[in-house]
């Protein structure tokens, strides 16, 4: 393709005007020397255009450019952000005061402009730092030195560092993109002065950002103001005026605080279920409760993070079948169900009760028709009705053993499995209470 004179002559004036971009304070002469450098990038797009790959970063033409592979597979870590860049400097150990960035100049489309950004600095290489999410490169390398945002237009950007830095890697963060998941860049440059305008670091904090494992990311303010850090036991705490965030450390990858101007209204972003005021939880000492009637159990209740003074109040759903008071002593009525609460306050938890029948037509000795011993593990009945159904409960109703009678009225139920002590048994069409 033939290049027109015209388009030439202005690309050979972009280096100059991209001087012009620079604060009053700065020049293109506070550029540091890149010839000895090397760069490595995490994705990198086949050459088209004005797209030559990480030399456009550094050869002085802003018209050429590197930029991100957007040819690779459609949801794949290489085509979407984050994309980043390393700047290894050999063995240059000048000084640096900052980070120019100009984004992609041609056609004037700034889609691929970086728009929020983070940099990191090491002496050991950064090269094999992941590339699959934000949260991903937090873990791995920690909080970035710098992160901040900038506008989505083709000016030049700068990041002034608060202390000069003497780093042999500096690895550029490109999180987010003006109008797209690519990342490019025309020229990056290290600064050799600060311009006379160091920024001073910022000392107050009025948010936290919370990273968890499965990649997602709130950001917690609280009043405009400081927030408080502690650690619980297991859990890291939050918080000022009453009100504390609480994560677990098993839900937590990063977390960070920094300064974000919120409005008034969005001081919490995020899930609600994570901001409290130490939550207050009842609990029963078991979940199903089964008594005969006329029998009493006391079921037991543990508040936590309640206010001084605060109590439980005990109440049934059907008191017909079950009471309870207000210790916990629940007495069983009549035979059926019913729910046995214990509350403190909207929260409350509560035991499933059932009340079976005391056996009604219970005999405590033997009558004429029938006898039983027990001799080893087998209890021996005779005098039941012929060929008909024999079985054994427990005393809550429940059959451990069923056997049929022989043709002569006799059976045997072998017991030497269960625990000794009272049972129902059912033959005959008696019910009676025995022990063994």
């Amino acid at each position: 393709m033939v290049i027109p004179k015209i388009i030439m002559d202005f690309i050979k004036t972009l280096p100059l005007l991209a001087a012009s971009l620079l604060p009053a304070s700065l020049s293109a002469a506070d550029y540091l020397d890149r010839s000895a450098w090397s760069w490595k990038t995490s994705s990198e797009c086949a050459a088209e255009e004005d797209i030559i790959g990480l030399e456009g970063i550094a050869d002085g033409n802003t018209y050429t450019c590197w930029h991100s592979n957007y040819h690779a597979a459609s949801g794949s870590a290489e085509r979407k952000n984050p994309h980043w860049v390393m700047i290894d400097r050999n063995a240059d150990t000048t000084p640096a005061y900052g980070l120019a960035y100009l984004p992609r100049q041609n056609g004037g489309n700034s889609a691929t402009a970086c728009t929020r950004y983070a940099i990191y600095f090491a002496d050991k290489t950064l090269e094999y730092s992941p590339s699959t999410s934000e949260q991903d490169i937090i873990y791995a390398l920690g909080n970035p030195a710098y992160t901040g945002t900038w506008a989505g237009d083709l000016e030049e950007k700068f990041v002034q560092f608060t202390t000069p830095v003497t780093s042999r890697y500096i690895l550029f963060v490109n999180l987010d993109s003006n109008g797209s998941n690519s990342a490019a860049c025309a020229e990056m440059n290290l600064l050799a002065s600060n311009g006379g305008d160091t920024p001073s670091p910022s000392t107050s904090y009025n948010a936290i950002r919370i990273v968890t494992p499965e990649g997602d990311e709130h950001r917690i303010a609280i009043d405009g103001t400081n927030l408080a850090f502690s650690m619980a036991g297991g859990n890291i705490r939050m918080g000022n005026s009453g009100i504390t965030v609480e994560y677990a450390m098993s839900e937590v990858k990063h977390f960070k605080p920094e300064h974000y101007d919120f409005d008034k209204e969005e001081f919490y972003v995020g899930p609600k279920k994570d901001i409290y005021e130490y939550p207050l939880t009842v609990t029963i000492d078991r979940a199903v409760l089964i008594l005969e009637e006329g029998k009493t159990a006391t079921l037991v209740a543990n508040l936590e993070n309640a206010t001084p003074g605060a109590s439980i109040t005990w109440a049934s759903s059907d008191p017909a079948v079950a009471t309870v008071d207000q210790e916990g002593l629940v007495t069983a009525i009549k035979a059926g169900s019913t729910e046995v609460t214990a509350s403190c306050g909207d929260v409350s938890a509560s035991c499933a009760v059932t009340v079976t029948d005391a056996a009604v037509g219970i005999i405590d000795a033997p009558v004429s028709t029938l006898t039983f011993r027990r001799e080893g593990d087998n209890l021996y009945l005779g005098g039941i009705t012929p060929s008909s159904d024999v079985a054994l409960y427990s005393l809550a109703g429940i059959k451990v053993v069923a056997a049929t009678a022989s043709s002569l009225g006799q059976v045997v139920i072998p017991v030497g499995s269960l625990p000794s002590g009272a049972y129902l048994l059912s033959a005959s069409g008696l019910t009676l209470k025995i022990s063994f």
